[in-house]
């Protein structure tokens, strides 16, 4: 794997952990538990949208499909089945359509960020 495409993945599985992670962790008796995490969900994004990810890690396509499933029965969200968690699509991407607001709602506060989103996406209202 290239440095930039280490790069990209870390920062993806950051963001998701910090922006969208809350929802697909729960508290138990013996601490924490994360059941999605920032770097599954990179790989997963790679395996459903492009079909590939690099094979030779520890997270391969084949790793990754047999342990999450996406699916459209809203009742089925984060439930496991056969060893596989099921995530509801539509519950899914409010998830994450909801941790980009919270994101852009804080960049929006950092004038650095604003500018750079505000110049490179072509956002209005963004000061």
């Amino acid at each position: 794997m290239k440095p930039l495409e280490i790069e990209a993945r870390q920062r993806y599985a950051k963001w998701f952990d910090r922006w969208v992670g809350e929802k697909y962790r729960t508290g138990l008796l013996s601490g924490a538990r994360r059941f999605l995490s920032g770097s599954d969900c990179y790989v997963l994004k790679c395996a459903v949208l492009y079909q590939d990810v690099d094979a030779g890690s520890a997270h391969g396509r084949t790793y990754i499909l047999d342990r999450y499933c996406f699916t459209s029965k809203s009742e089925d969200h984060c439930t496991h089945k056969g060893g596989v968690l099921q995530l509801a699509i539509c519950h899914f991407c409010e998830d994450v359509v909801a941790g980009c607001e919270a994101w852009l709602s804080a960049a929006e506060n950092d004038p650095r960020k604003a500018a750079r989103l505000k110049a490179g996406l072509g956002l209005t209202g963004v000061s």
